[in-house]
């Protein structure tokens, strides 16, 4: 009788010893804490805070929220999120610590001012595509933020009146980015707001202002009046003549980092691209895997009740036969 030979399907060797996943609650809290930093606000409330009761505990330290980034979620999966219900609980949770915030796709008035009545120490501010936000409410909430440093404002209505109330209220301004491109109130100004950033941020090291309606005279109102600029970004300001005045020369004289109006700007360089992590912050989503939380050792599960935790809305809303929202 011919021997059967072995198949290798058949042939399943265990993982050795060293290979085995280790259990991820033998971890020092502040090496758990470092690893939670990474994986967002969004992750942190709707997943990471309930594998376990120590995680939650972690999850719920102020120094946790010392930096919030938050998108607007409702790409995320089959729920309707409460996105700015999120970023209030997040707000919450830093207990007056919080540092640096970007909000991209979402926001109200009303979030800007629970803002400003709960994070009074507030180092950086960046709204990106915040429709819902009105041109004015800096202007009515700048004194709120003594402490601001930088100021960020990408396709989100931002008023000359806003500009002026932030430079008179925040003296720490080093930098100021305005993408105002779509959006006339900024655009139709023409050289006020370039006098109003010259006459309250004369400390200002970075400025942008992407299609900004500033002519040649703003432009020499901001470089006699902003001497301590290192950067200036003025693309897609096309009302300057760059023939005229030698304003190339004047500007690449005085000034380290210039963009001209007509250099490019990239279709993705204002859409969801997120803060530059500095000191405030504890890494980026986009260089971070998941897969941590894919395989590990958890106790026993614990029953979670904290209230307004849970962010998804009626699901109701979701047509599951046609897998669509109903207004698609």
């Amino acid at each position: 009788m011919e021997q059967q030979q072995p198949d290798d399907t058949d042939d399943v060797t265990p993982p050795p010893e060293s290979e085995e996943f280790r259990n991820w609650l033998e971890l020092p809290p502040e090496v758990t804490a470092t690893i939670l930093h990474k994986v967002g606000a969004f992750d942190i409330l709707n997943h990471a805070q309930k594998v376990c009761t120590s995680w939650l505990h972690i999850c719920k330290d102020p120094s946790m929220w010392r930096s919030i980034d938050i998108h607007d979620s409702n790409a995320y999966g089959d729920y309707w999120f409460d996105t700015e219900g999120m970023a209030r609980h997040a707000v919450d949770r830093s207990c007056g610590q919080l540092l640096e915030i970007n909000i991209e796709y979402f926001g109200t008035d009303e979030f800007i001012h629970y803002l400003a009545l709960n994070a009074s120490k507030l180092r950086r501010l960046r709204l990106v595509s915040c429709h819902y936000v009105t041109e004015d409410v800096l202007k009515d909430t700048a004194a709120k933020f003594p402490y601001l440093e930088e100021l960020e404002v990408q396709s989100t209505p931002f008023s000359t009146a806003a500009v002026e109330a932030v430079g008179r209220n925040c003296p720490r301004m080093k930098s100021l980015k305005s993408n105002a491109l779509g959006y006339s109130p900024l655009q139709a100004q023409h050289d006020d707001v370039a006098v109003v950033i010259a006459e309250t941020m004369p400390q200002l090291c970075h400025l942008q202002l992407i299609g900004n309606k500033m002519t040649n005279d703003g432009l020499e109102v901001i470089l006699n009046g902003c001497l301590c600029l290192e950067s200036l970004d003025l693309r897609g300001s096309y009302v300057l003549d760059q023939e005229a005045d030698n304003i190339i020369k004047i500007c690449s004289e005085r000034i380290k980092t210039v963009r001209f109006p007509n250099e490019p700007i990239g279709e993705d360089e204002f859409r969801g691209k997120g803060m530059e992590h500095d000191q405030y912050s504890y890494g980026s989503l986009d260089s971070y895997s998941f897969d941590y939380l894919d395989h590990f050792e958890v106790e026993e599960p614990f029953d979670f009740d904290d209230g307004d935790l849970f962010f998804h809305e009626d699901d109701d809303l979701f047509d599951e036969e046609e897998e669509e929202w109903p207004w698609m």
